[in-house]
């Protein structure tokens, strides 16, 4: 009797588990990553994933400390150095970003002075303080783009002279690269002729 009972208990749970659905907390938005730390005076849009039933233009933004850094359609704007929660709201569940803001102090490149020949390209890395900014939005500027362009850190040489790579940060701190382009020499075989 005992196991004629079990099984129709079995037998009806496994009916309802079909019949009724059930709403399961799928994280239908997302934000990753969850912390992150970001110079002030930048903007930046959130990564997040969203449930392909659901629409991004539905998605309601909030910071809780506006001052600090505000957000509209999961894009930030730092103001001053502080921390505030970053949430998105959907169809009943939401998803949360703290956000951390620090002034950036000071910003160094890997090289100060570089010499390249015309047609060629270099990598230019940098640093910011504090080290634990993740976002920055480093701005790169040339002197002179007829003898060097750059474009996020990679620098061609374009013609012959000498150009001054500057990286600036958000809140105005700056990094140069004195940098000389060389023309490329040209040789000649001139062939000798027979006597």
């Amino acid at each position: 009797m005992k196991k004629k009972l079990k099984y129709l208990c079995m037998t009806l749970i496994c009916l309802l588990t079909t019949i009724i659905p059930i709403k399961v907390n799928a994280n239908s938005i997302m934000i990753e990553p969850s912390i992150i730390t970001v110079g002030i005076g930048v903007q930046e849009n959130l990564n997040y994933t969203l449930s392909p039933n659901l629409n991004a233009s539905d998605i309601i933004w909030k910071s809780s400390d506006n001052s600090v850094a505000t957000v509209k359609n999961g894009e930030i704007t730092t103001l001053k150095e502080g921390t505030t929660t970053i949430t998105a709201y959907i169809d009943g569940w939401q998803s949360t970003c703290e956000v951390t803001v620090k002034a950036i102090t000071g910003i160094t490149l890997n090289k100060n002075n570089l010499t390249l020949l015309v047609g060629t390209s270099e990598i230019l890395n940098y640093n910011v303080k504090p080290q634990n900014i993740t976002i920055q939005n480093v701005i790169w500027h040339s002197s002179d783009s007829s003898v060097v362009s750059i474009e996020n850190g990679k620098i061609t040489a374009v013609g012959a002279g000498t150009a001054t790579i500057t990286a600036k940060t958000s809140n105005g701190k700056t990094a140069t690269c004195k940098v000389t382009i060389k023309g490329q020499e040209i040789i000649t075989n001139i062939p000798i002729g027979e006597k």
